[in-house]
């Protein structure tokens, strides 16, 4: 017997925005749990990237910790919206770990 095939929708949404409608977008629907991650953790990772660029640019040298705040405040997260009992992704987590990577190498 085949196991049921699940759909997997990103969206994405401003942590700026005041948390309603407008806030939130849709990135895409996905076959598969890893293209979805992928994608919610392309839009993570273009947010977090600009708001480093822009430590730099300002001259702050941005850590990981006020990456991650800036990123909380103002950034762009995503979202892996299904019923899959496997889907374990979390914005905050990937945030958190990409933050430290980004910082740690420059960017």
């Amino acid at each position: 017997m085949q196991s049921q095939p699940y759909s997997y929708r990103v969206d994405g949404h401003d942590h700026f925005a005041p948390p309603d409608e407008d806030a939130y977008w849709r990135v895409g629907a996905f076959d598969t749990l890893d293209a979805a991650r992928r994608a919610a953790e392309a839009v993570i990772d273009a947010s977090l990237r600009q708001g480093y660029e822009r430590s730099v640019e300002d001259g702050s040298a941005a850590t990981p910790e006020t990456l991650l705040a800036s990123w909380r405040a103002a950034g762009e997260g995503a979202s892996v919206v299904t019923s899959d009992p496997n889907c374990d992704f979390t914005e905050a987590e990937y945030a958190e770990r990409r933050a430290r990577e980004i910082c740690g190498r420059g960017g």
